[in-house]
């Protein structure tokens, strides 16, 4: 497996930011959000461009082994919720 390339977004971090996504999207959903800004809001809060995540995001759909184990963590995240 090749190496994740500079500046890819660690797992932890992918985690925190996908699961909050998620919690975004739901109350997006509910009518609460607007949908332009949410994706935006979310990755301001950890300092990451949309670029970056999306990089970051295209790298770990090609692990899916390392994605899998990002959706667990989510998973158990929302679940604690």
């Amino acid at each position: 497996m090749l190496p994740p390339p500079s500046g890819t977004i660690d797992g932890d971090t992918m985690q925190l930011i996908i699961t909050d996504l998620t919690l975004t999207e739901a109350a997006l959903n509910n009518g609460v959000l607007n949908d332009t800004l949410k994706k935006i809001n979310v990755l301001s809060k950890y300092h990451i461009s949309i670029q970056r995540f999306d990089s970051s995001f295209t790298y770990y759909s090609h692990n899916p082994k390392k994605l899998k184990e990002i959706y667990t963590g989510v998973l158990e995240k929302l679940n604690s919720k």
